[in-house]
């Protein structure tokens, strides 16, 4: 949890700058790229790929609320 939270912190300040701008395809950036930088480490630490990808795999539902409910809220603050 904590290496995709510092990962989620970095990669949406970063895409934040880059962009300036609320999008979808910009949230999806940032949940991808924290969500796979986390299942490598979690491959990483306990050595099975198997493991790893199901947090991924099982998370979809998920990342796609968090993309939708985040996009709505980002929108709604502007």
């Amino acid at each position: 949890i904590l290496t995709k939270s510092i990962v989620l912190a970095f990669a949406a300040s970063f895409i934040a700058n880059k962009t300036n701008k609320v999008s979808l395809i910009c949230l999806l950036i940032v949940v991808l790229t924290y969500q796979c930088v986390g299942t490598l480490a979690e491959w990483a630490m306990t050595s099975s790929f198997y493991i790893a990808i199901q947090d991924f795999r099982l998370g979809i539902p998920g990342m796609m609320l968090q993309i939708i409910l985040s996009y709505l809220l980002l929108r709604n603050i502007n």
